[in-house]
Formats: structure tokens, sequence, C-alpha cells
């Protein structure tokens, strides 16, 4: 069966060009090459001693979110301990941030570091859209709210953050939008919002109504609307561009919410084949004996709703033989990023038996293609994902594997591109 993964390859040479930082590309392979002073003095082991801890059955011990200042600090989200560490230009940590509390800046739930904003503060979120900002020394600088849940923020300029929120409308439905705020005034300017209807969510899932127990759901591939939710990322001078997995399309705005450029990307997206659709479906079949098997087993349902649940399964696998039922074509990127010269890297999805192939397409911030490339490291995993790595001074800092550690792999590591 033929199966779509996320592949993130890329390739960059940052060189000083009469003074400006401007990044270069390779259509070939770029060696990440750690920096072997970086971080030499920091007990890793220590500093990721949670690796292995789950929460809720998640493993937010291996989840870790960087943000690095103009000083060349790392910042990173400890959920675990309700607490952000901050790293050195070195690599040395040096002080926790906040802690888990009620209080003035603590955190009640887990927090989520976000960005550096105007250079002064980092500031973080959680589910329930509390804001803490600190000062870049650790010590707290304010609280700010944000009325509904962000899936995502980025910081601008002038005290303004963007916003991707989920905003729920009644009755199932919800509204995603993507907003400007003043994080300080609390002035707000929605500059997109797309709305989504419960019947549209079980159009795509499998729902089975009991009576007198509510209603059980399962998930569907192509079932989750963050699939083609739009992304989000900031430039160096502030500028909010926000990218459409579904359609290509880049937007560019101001920080006070005035539309700037926009483009599509010269980007091919993967069309689902008969093929594709008759493995897939194969496949569904295949998951549904599992479900059966476990529903059978099941001590919460009797006879008669453990047949309603697999009866109601089924018709939901039958979903998978109607062409229309699929979307379009697959998105046109995985993940966003932007490096710092304001370029961006976005990342394709392939099949994979492509994973070798070249997937990460580079774009300037006014929609030039740039090149293509693949990223090689000789000890180290690495996942270039905008929450795990940070472009500086024609570096990276990033997040990674130590492939030569069996026992707490994660680092974070500064590299120079080769």
């Amino acid at each position: 069966m033929k199966k779509y993964i996320l592949i993130l390859i890329a390739g960059i040479i940052s060189l000083s060009i009469s003074g400006q930082n401007t990044t270069h590309y390779n259509d070939g392979v770029t060696k990440f090459e750690a920096d072997q002073a970086y971080g030499a003095q920091t007990d890793w082991h220590q500093v990721f001693s949670d690796y292995h801890q789950k929460m809720y059955k998640r493993p937010v011990g291996k989840y870790r979110k960087i943000i690095t200042d103009n000083a060349g600090n790392t910042y990173m989200t400890q959920k675990t301990k309700h607490t952000i560490y901050k790293f050195s230009a070195d690599g040395e940590k040096t002080v926790n941030i906040g802690s888990h509390g009620s209080g003035e800046g603590q955190f009640p739930m887990l927090p989520e570091v976000q960005g550096v904003l105007d250079g002064k503060y980092i500031y973080t979120t959680d589910v329930q859209g509390r804001v803490r900002l600190f000062n870049l020394d650790g010590t707290f600088y304010k609280n700010a709210q944000i009325d509904y849940m962000p899936l995502n923020t980025v910081p601008l300029k002038n005290k303004k953050i963007a916003i991707l929120g989920h905003v729920p409308m009644g009755g199932g439905d919800v509204r995603n939008i993507i907003s400007i705020k003043n994080i300080v005034t609390g002035k707000e300017q929605v500059i997109w919002k797309k709305d989504r209807t419960r019947e549209q969510d079980e159009e795509k899932t499998i729902v089975v109504n009991l009576e007198g127990k509510g209603m059980i759901s399962f998930n569907q591939i192509f079932s989750n609307p963050g699939l083609f939710n739009p992304h989000i990322a900031s430039t160096t001078n502030g500028n909010l561009i926000i990218a459409f997995p579904k359609s290509g399309k880049v937007e560019v705005y101001s920080p006070d919410g005035s539309k700037i450029n926009s483009f599509k990307m010269e980007i091919e997206p993967l069309k689902i084949t008969e093929t594709d659709r008759k493995d897939y479906y194969e496949a569904a079949l295949q998951k549904a004996k599992v479900v059966e098997k476990s529903i059978k087993e099941s001590t919460h349902y009797d006879k008669k709703e453990q047949q309603q649940l697999i009866d109601g399964y089924y018709r939901g696998v039958e979903m998978l033989k109607d062409p229309g039922y699929y979307p379009s074509n697959l998105p046109y990127f995985a993940e966003l990023l932007i490096d710092d010269s304001n370029n961006l890297w976005v990342v394709k999805y392939s099949p994979k038996e492509a994973a070798e192939s070249f997937q990460l397409y580079s774009f300037s911030e006014d929609g030039e293609y740039l090149g293509t490339s693949k990223v090689e490291s000789e000890n180290y995993k690495i996942v270039l994902n905008p929450d795990q790595i940070q472009f500086h001074k024609g570096k990276v800092i990033a997040v990674v594997l130590d492939k030569n550690d069996k026992k707490i792999p994660l680092r974070l590591k500064k590299f120079h591109l080769k």
C-alpha cells in the first residue's frame, strides 16, 4: 500500500557577503555540522530526564518547542515541569522561567513558549488563551488573555502578535481565524476566517449514535480538519506570512494588517489516484477487523450496542469507495519555516518511496523559487520543524536526536551548514 508521510529535507549554506547575511541554496546535500563547543558543559540527560514521560497517553517528555532571541539565547518549553528553560548563546542552561501555579508569573496549565516580542519579552500561551510575558532575564512582566483557543501564534512588532485561533460557535460548529492582536491594549483585527459545521465534520468521520449513551465517533482518513489549516510565520521585519496547504497560496501582511503581497507556490501537489483509493479502502477494512475484535471484547457495551458500533464502523469504511469523499489533492506542503534572511522553507508531502528525493521547496518572501535540497548529519537526526528549528546569524539551533545515545537521545545543538 502506498502511504503518504511527511518528508522534510533541506539544504542551505549561509554566507556573509558585503556585511549582509545571504542564504544560498544547493541542489544537493547540505551537511549539518555540530558545533562541539555548544552546550559542552550541559548535562543533557538531566535537562531531558523526563524524555520517556507521558501525560494523557501523549509523549510530552519528547516534545520541545524553542525560540531564540537576538543575542542567541534559546528558550525551551518544559511542559512536564510547567516551566521554560533558558540557555545561553553557548548552550549552557541558565534559569527556569515560571512555575506551576496560579500566581504572578506562574502557569496553571501546560505552557507553550511562543516567541520574542519586540526583542524585549518572551511570551507563552496555553490552551485556554492565557498569555504570560517575561523579560529576557526571566522576570515576570505582565499577563494578557486571548478569548479563544490559540492553535499557534507568532510575534510581529509594536506589541502585536498574529494568532491562528479556534473559536467555538455553539452546537458543535467552529470558526478558525487568523488575527493580529496588540497583546498590551487588547485591540484585535481578524484578517482571515473560515467556518466549519458539525455536519461537515461528520461527513468525514464515522459517527455511531447509541441510544441513551450519546454518540461515539471514529477517526477516518482525511477526517482531521487541521490537515488543511493555514500555517503562519513571521519575518525578521515583523511581517506576517500566511500559507494555505490546500491551494499553495501565500499571503504577506504588515503588522497593521495590510496585505503586502501574495503568490502561489511553484509546487505540484500530489493527486489521489484510483489505485490509492483502493489501497486506502483495503487498509481501512483491515483496521475494521481490529476495531471489531476490540469492541467485542469490551465490557462497556451489551451485545446490541456492540453490533451497532461494528455495523456503523463498516458503513463508514464504505465511504472510502466514493471518489467524492477525497479532497481534490493532498496538501501542497506539511511544514512552513522562515530563515533569518526571510526565505520560506516549504516541506512537501511525499510518497514513501520518494523519501530520498528532494522535497524541500524554498522561496523568497516575494515568491521567487530558490531551489531544493536535503539535509544530512553524521550523528544527529534532524527534524526541520518550525517548533524545533531556529535560524540565527546564518547558523541553526535545533532540538535533535543523538543517533549514538539509545537512553536519552534528545539534545539542543547548534549547527554550522556546510
